[in-house]
């Protein structure tokens, strides 16, 4: 088995939109400028990865049709020096693509997508040839998502498969507005070392209670990552939000607080939360201290939000910790 990561899963082509303000249903607004990007789980992830570490041995698992998106995709690999001969390419398939509406006044942005190839990813998994594996998102796999025999989804049954290979295993999901998470994700949580996720995932795949679903507070996050353990996963529950990045092993929480950044200078957010994934992957595979990934993770994310892209600014680790001695981290009340 090499050592290195591949992630498997999601790949879109993004068009972004970036709007003054998101209009409600039946109004008009104007598009100030557009951006051409490839994004998914496995794009925005495998990227910041190699902007984190140049040397690391990365490969990618998807479905992309033969149409433009499709070979324009392998070329982005190619030019990232990201292996990808073992991406599906569909014959009279269309890839997927997603039109992003970029709201530029809260950097918050709305998602229309054409699920395309990812409809298929999965009939033919292919074996992960290293040490550690990434997929996502749950939620938006189609074949995988789908429930079989034993109340299980078929991911739970090749992450199963993976598993005694030896692979570390980590997931991360969609945001959805849906009763799934329930039968879909519960079911490939005992199959899992790591999951990799935000707070309102959190909270809806625990569950648990809360006052206010879009003000969360850090005691009902950590309510919600007891909940997620007790469900099965293995090693870590990773959990993200705005304030801070948080921790359980089962035993001990580690919560690192963000970096303050005033909002005129988030140009976007699309793939922040890819960036801080691919951190704490990099964090997991480096056998990093919990509290020093979290640290990392929060700078890569930081980064991203400066960019117009979900590609990072900047490149190689040191370069993105160094926002600690530029950027105060927020004050939590623990």
């Amino acid at each position: 088995m090499i050592k290195g990561i591949t992630i498997a899963g999601t790949i879109v082509s993004d068009t972004n939109k970036y709007l003054d303000v998101y209009p409600d249903e039946g109004n008009l607004t104007t598009v100030k400028h557009t951006s051409e990007t490839f994004g998914g789980c496995v794009s925005n992830t495998s990227v910041v990865l190699k902007h984190i570490d140049a040397s690391l041995h990365l490969e990618v698992l998807g479905s992309v049709g033969d149409d433009d998106i499709g070979y324009r995709f392998m070329q982005y690999m190619n030019d990232n020096q990201i292996i990808c001969d073992r991406i599906e390419i569909l014959e009279g398939k269309q890839s997927a693509h997603v039109d992003a509406y970029v709201n530029q006044s809260n950097g918050k942005r709305t998602f229309f997508y054409q699920e395309g190839a990812n409809v298929y990813f999965g009939k033919n998994f292919p074996s992960c040839e290293t040490t550690h594996l990434h997929i996502g998102y749950l939620l938006l796999l189609p074949f995988l998502d789908e429930m079989e025999q034993e109340n299980r989804s078929r991911l739970s049954f090749v992450l199963e498969k993976m598993r005694t290979k030896g692979v570390r295993i980590s997931a991360d999901l969609i945001s959805e507005q849906s009763s799934r998470y329930k039968e879909v994700v519960h079911s490939a949580l005992p199959y899992l070392d790591d999951l990799i996720i935000n707070e309102i995932e959190a909270i809806k795949i625990a569950g648990t209670h809360v006052e206010d679903i879009n003000n969360v507070t850090v005691d009902e996050i950590k309510s919600a990552a007891l909940h997620i353990k007790k469900l099965g996963v293995i090693k870590l529950v990773v959990i993200h939000s705005p304030e801070f990045g948080l921790i359980y092993d089962g035993a001990k929480f580690v919560i690192v607080p963000s970096l303050e950044i005033d909002q005129s200078k988030i140009v976007n957010s699309v793939g922040a939360g890819d960036s801080f994934c691919a951190a704490v992957l990099y964090g997991i595979y480096k056998k990093y201290s919990y509290e020093y990934l979290l640290r990392l993770a929060s700078c890569v994310a930081f980064d991203v939000l400066l960019s117009d892209t979900p590609k990072p600014l900047s490149k190689d680790e040191t370069k993105f910790i160094k926002y600690e001695k530029e950027y105060r981290r927020r004050k939590l009340c623990l």
